[in-house]
């Protein structure tokens, strides 16, 4: 777990994360989490390039939102408008759907790593640095919203996976929990039906 003040050390390296911390406590100022017309202005130089923003609509119907262009450039794919558990193996599923839930139930943030298969390599993949936190859309009956940054490591790894489907590639972010005042502990899943 990670508090508010050390988080600003951890984002040294990441620009587009703490572009995103900076703006995000600006905005939680007057609410939190903070709504979307306060945090969204702030982020103007870094909003098309790196921020993604994620739909949380249930914990198995995740809708992008909009993709940062970056990560779209990197994996070759920009899922806006689609379901994020749809496009997940299903052993990968649990933990991504956790993962989101907590952010926008608990509220709280996480700053992890995920790994990101280049299209063109499938033995391939760059990590990507991703702040996840919480913010509210202006309207009292809307959807919560997720707003990630994205800063890529600057080189390749190479894998021993075939491709982003393999059942041994992770299955989530490798997060730290950034505590906004409320905990970090995880939040239950409501039962879901099985399609």
């Amino acid at each position: 777990m990670v508090n508010e003040d050390l988080t600003e050390e951890l984002l040294a390296e990441l620009p587009s994360a703490k572009t995103l911390w900076n703006a995000w406590r600006d905005a939680s100022r007057l609410n939190l989490p903070p709504k979307e017309s306060d945090l969204r202005p702030k982020l103007d130089e870094i909003f098309e390039s790196n921020i993604a923003i994620m739909e949380i609509h249930a914990p198995d119907r995740l809708i992008g939102r909009k993709m940062a262009a970056v990560a779209v450039k990197v994996m070759g794919i920009d899922f806006a408008g689609q379901n994020y558990v749809d496009l997940t193996p299903r052993h990968h599923r649990q933990p991504r759907m956790e993962f989101f839930w907590r952010v926008t139930t608990r509220p709280c943030g996480a700053l992890g790593k995920l790994p990101h298969v280049v299209p063109t390599n499938k033995r391939s993949y760059l990590m990507a640095n991703v702040l996840a936190l919480p913010v509210v859309q202006d309207h009292s009956c809307s959807v919560p919203l997720v707003y990630m940054s994205n800063d890529y490591e600057k080189h390749l790894h190479t894998s021993i996976f075939a491709s982003h489907n393999s059942s041994e590639f992770p299955p989530t972010l490798q997060a730290d929990w950034i505590d906004l005042g409320f905990g970090v502990e995880p939040v239950d899943l409501p039962a879901m039906q099985e399609c």
